[in-house]
């Protein structure tokens, strides 16, 4: 006898799983477009909105306003943009610097150029003058010979600024030849009277033959000097004048006990009518940087208020 056995179960009954399982899969596919859909708006936003700031930067930029400020701090591809984008418009900001200034120094030196030369005839007039009248009356009234004395003094004042000017105006290419810094510094000095409360201390330091323009560097040394003097009057002090001998090049330095400058003057220091005297039209240290640099050296300015100051020159011993 056979024995058989017979199951039955409802059709929807046994899909329901698969059923199931296809719901869930539509409905997992659906979220992650959802997502996908989201994700891809909120990258897209990331990435255009600084993109779409710093178009408008750009525009700003190209209607002349270079002090835009662009608000995007990122540590991206994005930030490495923006980035090289400040970078860029800090280049701008200097060239236009740069151009502002060079455009102002140019019209400066003209009107420095014409000033000089209408005054230097004049005061070779009144130098003359008082040169005859020291010679005529060597032997007359004691206050006459002070006052000439100091008219004296003041020309050569007047005619050193007139010198400063026409050096601004334009630094004639160096004709080279070989020196020695003593000589030149003894060259200086001797132009000098000393006041009496200034001690002078000088240190030459092996072998100082440089190849440079004479009467430049000359100039500047007796710049140099003239400053150093001044910054210690009538206080007094001490002023060492100081060559080192190194295998290319020949270090000046010119160090006082003066008053010394303050951090913010001493970045001002070698621009063009920067000066902290009473008198003075803040060109010399100029037109020192100019022509040293002309002769292939350098110049440095150190200082402390209440210190001193030392200025070093560094020039070079052989041609190039």
């Amino acid at each position: 006898m056979n024995w058989g056995c017979v199951l039955k179960q409802d059709k929807s009954e046994i899909f329901m799983p698969l059923n199931r399982l296809l719901y869930y899969i539509i409905s997992l596919a659906l979220i992650t477009t959802a997502l996908a859909i989201g994700i891809g708006f909120w990258l897209a936003y990331i990435i255009t909105s600084p993109l779409l700031t710093l178009e408008k930067k750009a525009r700003e930029i190209a209607k002349g306003d270079l002090d835009v400020e662009i608000p995007i701090e990122r540590r991206d591809e994005i930030g490495s943009l923006v980035s090289s984008f400040r970078h860029m418009l800090t280049g701008l900001k200097e060239a236009q610097d740069a151009l502002i200034k060079r455009e102002k120094l140019s019209t400066l030196g003209q009107i420095a150029g014409g000033i000089a030369h209408e005054l230097r005839n004049p005061l070779g007039v009144i130098s003359n003058a008082v040169y005859f009248l020291q010679m005529t009356m060597a032997e007359g009234d004691e206050t006459v010979k002070e006052y000439l004395g100091i008219i004296q003094k003041e020309v050569q004042d007047a005619e050193r600024i007139v010198r400063s000017l026409l050096d601004f105006m334009r630094v004639r290419p160096p004709e080279k030849e070989w020196v020695t810094v003593e000589g030149l510094i003894n060259e200086v000095l001797s132009a000098y009277t000393i006041p009496e409360n200034i001690k002078l201390k000088l240190d030459f330091r092996g072998e100082n033959k440089v190849f440079v323009d004479m009467n430049q560097i000359e100039r500047c040394f007796s710049n140099l000097f003239h400053n150093a003097i001044q910054a210690m009057t009538p206080k007094g002090g001490e002023l060492i004048i100081r060559t080192i001998s190194q295998k290319d090049q020949v270090i000046t330095q010119f160090i006082d006990t003066g008053p010394g400058l303050s951090k913010s003057d001493l970045e001002k220091v070698f621009e063009p009518l920067f000066t902290t005297k009473a008198k003075g039209i803040g060109l010399g240290l100029t037109v020192t940087k100019s022509l040293v640099e002309a002769n292939g050296g350098k110049i440095m300015a150190e200082s402390e208020e209440g210190k001193g100051s030392v200025f070093t020159v560094t020039l070079p011993k052989s041609p190039g």
